[in-house]
Formats: C-alpha cells, sequence, structure tokens
C-alpha cells in the first residue's frame, strides 16, 4: 500500500536512490509536483505530503520538527530503500536535519546528502515572530515576502484555510531549537544573496553542522526554489550521480 506520507509522481520500480523532499512553510508536496521531470529513471523523486494540508487537510497540523520528523520516518521507513537523498527548503531544511537523524537514531544509516535550501537551524531574534503577527500584519508579510499573490490574501476564505498552515509552519521554523548539534552526513546547501527571508549568511552557518559542507548560490527572492526549479533539480541530480561512484565503493 502506498504511504500517505509521499505524494505519487512518477513511480519507478527499480530506481537505485531516492530523493525525499520537504516543502516549505505554507506549501505541501504540490511544490515539487513537477522535479521528476528533471531526473533519469534512476533517481525516484518523493516529495512529502504533510498532514493539515492538500489531501490530509482534516488531520491536525504539527508545530514541532522533531515530533513530525518522527511521523514522516514511521510513514516513509519501507520506502527508504538502500540509498536515499533528503531536500528541504527553508521549514522543510529544519524537518529535512530532523528527519535525518531521527533515520540515523533508527537505522544507524544517513541521507547519502542532506540538501538544505534557504534553511537556517537558529532564528536570529526579533521583536516579534511572524506566527504572533494579527491577520493583517499577516496578510502584508506575505505579500511582502513575494510568496502569496496579493488578490488571494483579500480573499476572506483563502485567508481561513490558508492562515492556519502557514501560522503553523512558521511557528515551528520560530521555536525549533536542534538538540543535535551535528550531523553525520554531507550538507549540500542552496543559498540566493537576494533572499530577504532567510541571509544566505544564515544558511552558511550550516557548515557548523557538518564536517562535510557545500554551497550552491541562486537568484532570486527566497523562492527561488520555484524560480529556479530546472537549475535547482539539475544541481541537485548532478550531485546525487556525482557521488553514486563513491557510495558504490564505500559497501
Amino acid at each position: 500500500m502506498p504511504s500517505k506520507w509521499i505524494k505519487s509522481t512518477k513511480k519507478i520500480k527499480n530506481a537505485e536512490a531516492k530523493l525525499f523532499c520537504l516543502p516549505f512553510a505554507g506549501a505541501g508536496a504540490m511544490a515539487y509536483a513537477n522535479w521528476h521531470r528533471y531526473f533519469g529513471w534512476d533517481v525516484e523523486v518523493c516529495p512529502i505530503l504533510l498532514p493539515g494540508r492538500e489531501s490530509r487537510i482534516s488531520e491536525p497540523l504539527i508545530a514541532d520538527a522533531a515530533e513530525i520528523a518522527e511521523e514522516i520516518y514511521h510513514g516513509i521507513q519501507s520506502e527508504l530503500g538502500e540509498h536515499f537523498y533528503i531536500f528541504g527548503h527553508s521549514m522543510g531544511g529544519i524537518i529535512a536535519y530532523e528527519l535525518s537523524q531521527i533515520i540515523k537514531w533508527h537505522e544507524n544509516r544517513y541521507p547519502e546528502i542532506l540538501f538544505m535550501s534557504a534553511t537556517t537551524l537558529k532564528m536570529p531574534p526579533k521583536e516579534k515572530n511572524i506566527y504572533e503577527y494579527s491577520e493583517e500584519e499577516l496578510a502584508r508579510h506575505l505579500a511582502n515576502s513575494g510568496g502569496t499573490y496579493a488578490e488571494l490574501l483579500e480573499n476572506r476564505e483563502f485567508r481561513e484555510c490558508y492562515f492556519p498552515i502557514i501560522r503553523n509552519d512558521y511557528k515551528l521554523s520560530e521555536t525549533y531549537i536542534s538538540t543535535v548539534p551535528k550531523i553525520g552526513c554531507k550538507i549540500h546547501a542552496f543559498a540566493s544573496k537576494e533572499d530577504r527571508e532567510i541571509g544566505y549568511e544564515q544558511t552558511l552557518r550550516l557548515a557548523d553542522y557538518t564536517d562535510d559542507f557545500e554551497i550552491t548560490f541562486f537568484q532570486g527572492d527566497h523562492f527561488y526554489v520555484k524560480s529556479s526549479e530546472e537549475e535547482i533539480c539539475r544541481k541537485v541530480y548532478e550531485l546525487i550521480r556525482s557521488s553514486r561512484p563513491a557510495a558504490e565503493s564505500a559497501k
């Protein structure tokens, strides 16, 4: 039976590796609906479907990264396969980091590469957290960040459906505290110097959480993961393919 945690895109029966993709705040598995187009038959893209959104809208939201990561692990455990990679953008990067640690705890192995895009594991202090904003403050913030169409923010039904999700996700990110200071696998980070939500300097600090760190820069605002989708996918695929010989020789 397919896992309710994975949105089916292109099922590949004998894929050599799987790439599990975790969404950014306010988004769902559909954020990665087209990614399979940029990968060959050796890699299966597995977008993670979180509770409280899309086809799981009736399920309660979870605002704790460790809790949601534990739930994800049990939901995808049978789907991991021998070789797997994890990608997360912004909030998704935080969950990806926690998920990697939980897999290590349960199975004594890490993803072969952990991709963390526009992610910080330590939010800088601020006067007021976004998840605590009033409805109008939140609407202005979302309009300024560029991730939500202004006309949607004027729609009452949209706000009633979407605002609880985005508040939940901002709370997860803004209250997150990492309990494990370093991870035992490679982190390849992505960032943009034009990103006003998560400054690239914050993403550069992910180097403190691993002994094997690289970073690639893209152009665009915080949502470069959408505007530069093809370039990101091609880079991820290139890195996965280049890691395979090393992984095979390590057996």
